[in-house]
């Protein structure tokens, strides 16, 4: 926005066709709080991602979110979003003093990005 940019926000449910505003936009950012704790959503949620790339080849999705089951969070970000064709990051919270101990312990923040290998 501070550089002539637009921010909007919509609504997006995972899965399933994509609404016709969202296919049409171009946008390099999808953030998601919270919404990876139920594994059965995992492959619609990257399903979405994916079929927001095929429009959007520089697309990011970071997600913020309380670490409850490290297994299928692990296999969510290192197996599934790779077979999607994405990269996963963990985003350092160490420098954010503000958010006290337990947050930074708990609380996961980890980006998304089209792995460069693959063809949009």
């Amino acid at each position: 926005a501070a550089s002539g940019g637009k921010i909007r926000s919509l609504h997006l449910a995972w899965g399933g066709d994509l609404p016709v505003q969202l296919a049409r936009k171009s946008f390099d950012l999808v953030l998601g709080a919270d919404v990876i704790y139920r594994d059965d959503l995992h492959n619609a949620i990257l399903g979405t991602l994916e079929a927001l790339a095929k429009s959007n080849h520089s697309i990011r999705a970071i997600f913020s979110f309380h670490s409850r089951h490290p297994v299928q969070e692990a296999h969510f970000f290192e197996e599934l979003a790779v077979a999607h064709g994405f990269v996963a990051e963990k985003l350092d919270l160490e420098g954010l003093d503000e958010l006290g101990e337990w947050h930074r312990r708990n609380i996961q923040i980890v980006q998304l990005k089209r792995d460069c290998h693959e063809a949009p």
